[in-house]
């Protein structure tokens, strides 16, 4: 039995405009049919073309925006923390060579306090490079009543994703002032409304180009870990930075039986309750202690090795106060990711800015050019001449004002 079609020109023209209109559609769906055009998601497939199915596309980013606030909710809107100090005015300084003289502290240099708009250009790198980033910025900044002074001029403090926080608010009384950064920053868990996993910025640290949610984080809200893979000889090196490192390492083999240094910026304030129940007695004399010493334990090398090695006990309360015990019961409390140093030599990068004008200009043409995700620019000149290229660099490479600015 055959089946005959037959096509009658007298019939309605609708029927007309009909074929010619399914004819085009074919057409068109051949020619897009290739999987560049196609992407599936949960059964469904979408077309991904923006310049034939703006629409379609439009549906797509708001199912994939979706999507991302379920699975990624946790990183979009996670708090992010700088510190900032403006060691060029007086009254800082004043504070701190009083008590410095009063403590016999060594530390002298106000290099670590100088202002090259670091804070100014590493906001902007975000805001560039972090746009999917939706939650609050804490700016943790030393104690004053003129917040002119304590916080940048070109700081729109009344931005609502801004909030200043005094430090002193997040220390013991008895240890106020402070100029110890390993003391501030073991008590970062004590901003109030702090989400559940926060990033810790240093104001010299940028970002070079676009950074997604696993440059931070695992899908399972864990933290991403870099590891350095040189061991370190706990007997070799005297002086304040690396002594206080040796001490934390020696802390951390009583405790968890392991060696490796590693560095991260993702933080978690349960592990910080649990660091403090851990190590009380260690961290509470960093933090009475008004600078930086060879026998402070450095927050983030502990936190992060919290994270790694403590076994939870199934205990469902906690708190700084709890009795210290030894970890071992159960299973690893924390998810985390580890990166080899391998895995981000081309990523991460440490810039010790010196006096070597060629040195560091050669570096700021590879930061440029390269544009790599993470760089640090670590202030260790005194040269006037390199502070104006510094500058000079970081206004060309992030020229575009942040939401943040005046």
């Amino acid at each position: 039995m055959k089946i005959k079609i037959h096509w009658q020109w007298k019939g309605s023209k609708f029927f007309v405009k009909l074929i010619l209109a399914s004819s085009l559609f074919i057409l068109l769906l051949l020619r897009t049919n290739s999987k560049s055009h196609f992407l599936k998601k949960n059964g469904i497939v979408f077309i991904k073309s923006k310049d034939l199915y703006p629409i379609a596309k439009n549906d797509f980013e708001r199912l994939q925006e979706q999507q991302d606030q379920e699975l990624w909710g946790f990183a979009i809107n996670c708090s992010v923390i700088y510190t900032w100090v403006n060691g060029s005015i007086k009254s800082h300084q004043d504070e701190f060579n009083k008590y410095r003289v009063k403590y016999g502290a060594h530390e002298k240099s106000f290099q670590r306090y100088r202002d090259n708009e670091e804070l100014k250009h590493s906001l902007r790198s975000y805001a560039k490079h972090m746009s999917w980033h939706k939650g609050q910025i804490y700016l943790v900044v030393p104690d004053g009543h003129d917040l002119t002074i304590k916080v940048p001029n070109w700081l729109n403090t009344k931005h609502p994703r801004v909030t200043i926080i005094n430090q002193s608010t997040l220390m013991d009384e008895e240890d106020n002032p402070t100029f110890n950064s390993n003391a501030i920053e073991q008590n970062f868990y004590r901003i109030p409304n702090i989400s559940e996993l926060f990033i810790q910025i240093n104001d010299d640290t940028f970002f070079g180009s676009n950074l997604v949610y696993e440059d931070f984080f695992t899908k399972d809200r864990g933290n991403n870990i870099f590891m350095d893979n040189i061991k370190t000889d706990l007997e070799k090196h005297y002086n304040a930075l690396w002594t206080s490192r040796q001490t934390t390492y020696r802390a951390l083999i009583n405790q968890f039986n392991c060696s490796l240094p590693m560095f991260s910026t993702r933080h978690a304030p349960i592990a910080f309750l649990i660091m403090h129940r851990l190590f009380k007695k260690e961290l509470k004399e960093t933090a009475s202690r008004k600078f930086r010493n060879r026998y402070d334990l450095i927050t983030p090398i502990l936190h992060h090795y919290t994270v790694m090695n403590y076994k939870d006990d199934g205990e469902d309360s906690m708190t700084e106060n709890s009795e210290p015990y030894r970890s071992g019961k159960g299973k690893l409390k924390f998810n985390f990711k580890n990166f080899k140093q391998e895995e981000m030599k081309l990523t991460h990068f440490f810039k010790p800015v010196t006096d070597n004008f060629e040195s560091d200009l050669n570096s700021f043409k590879f930061f440029s050019e390269y544009k790599p995700k993470f760089f640090t620019l670590n202030d260790d000149f005194e040269s006037e001449s390199v502070h104006y290229l510094m500058k000079l660099f970081l206004f060309n490479m992030f020229p575009e004002k942040s939401p943040f600015e005046i």
